[in-house]
């Protein structure tokens, strides 16, 4: 069930193909985007190359600004997602992630979509139309594109009495609901794990009392959803920070599913998960320090373990759909 697995091995991007051989991965888009940066703090600029002619452009030119972390949002293939702050910001330790902003893949209308440093990866919903993000210790901010950006009201999500920090935001595959990892507060008790909102029922739930790992950058990776919203796969700690792994869980919080445990180092370098676009598989990368290293596929639903026949040293990138 291996076509359309994205995977990293020996330095190199590979996509498994209808063959089930990998063969080496090219993007079909014509153009690459990177980041270019300066000397030390010295500003650093978005570029593109175009793949067929070898021509590179500097598609912001801002030798007082300092940008980075580029996202494409599929739902507006002609927009990049970006951060970037002017010098003397970072300069003064305002803060890594910078404003949220956007620019046209032909170098027009940059815009400073933001005017507050973010606190975590922002979330792209499917639709094209908002951007979920958290500037500060409280919160969660809605963009809407063209129209700005408005404070969630936890009010009407029945967390009237509680303070909420919520960091690695991911859109359900339609659109309805947000899952976060989020620690919140209020002046009898408080709560630390994954929560899901429903932004049409005007819902929350907190799913299981779990915990994230430390990285590198303080914050987890988003968690995943499958194909058909109804599971999530995230990389986890009990209460206790004693079971660190790869963990699933459904959108009621009825099962949860420990799929491999590691050693606490993982929590610096966990791998990667994917789900299947047909939903019926989860690939995930087990972690070095663990004897089952490579990749490994669990079916949905029964949840048994079946090792892919792939490199031992080869990471899960992404599964995307592939022509038959």
């Amino acid at each position: 069930p291996l076509p359309g697995l994205v995977y990293y091995s020996d330095d190199k991007l590979w996509l498994v193909a209808s063959s089930g051989q990998p063969t080496l991965w090219a993007p079909d888009s014509r153009y690459v985007y990177y980041t270019e940066y300066g000397e030390g703090f010295d500003g650093s600029d978005i570029w593109a190359e175009d793949r067929q002619t070898g021509e590179r452009y500097n598609l912001t030119n801002t030798p007082d600004r300092y940008e980075d972390f580029i996202e494409s949002w599929p739902a507006r293939p002609d927009i990049l997602i970006f951060y970037s702050s002017p010098i003397d910001d970072i300069d003064a330790g305002a803060g890594w992630l910078g404003y949220l902003s956007s620019i046209r893949t032909d170098g027009t209308r940059y815009l400073i979509l933001v005017e507050s440093s973010l606190l975590s990866t922002p979330a792209l919903s499917p639709d094209g139309q908002t951007i979920a993000y958290t500037t500060g210790s409280w919160g969660l901010w809605l963009y809407q594109w063209g129209s700005g950006s408005q404070l969630l009201d936890l009010k009407k999500y029945g967390l009237e009495d509680w303070e909420v920090s919520f960091y690695s935001i991911a859109w359900s595959p339609d659109g309805s609901q947000l899952a976060c990892w989020a620690w919140g507060r209020n002046e009898e008790s408080q709560f630390d794990g994954i929560l899901l909102l429903d932004l049409e029922a005007e819902t929350s739930q907190i799913l299981q009392p779990l915990r994230h790992p430390i990285y590198w950058d303080g914050f987890p990776p988003p968690l995943d959803w499958s194909s058909d919203g109804q599971w999530l796969t995230f990389f986890g700690v009990d209460e206790n920070y004693e079971r660190f792994g790869t963990w699933v869980v459904n959108v009621a919080g009825e099962e949860v599913h420990v799929l491999a445990e590691f050693s606490a180092d993982c929590a610096w370098d966990p791998g990667g998960r994917a789900w299947s676009p047909d939903g019926r598989w989860l690939a995930f990368t087990c972690h070095k320090s663990d004897p089952r290293t490579g990749i490994w596929l669990a079916e949905v639903g029964k949840w048994e373990l079946f090792q892919a026949d792939l490199p031992s040293d080869a990471r899960v990138v992404d599964w995307i759909d592939i022509e038959p």
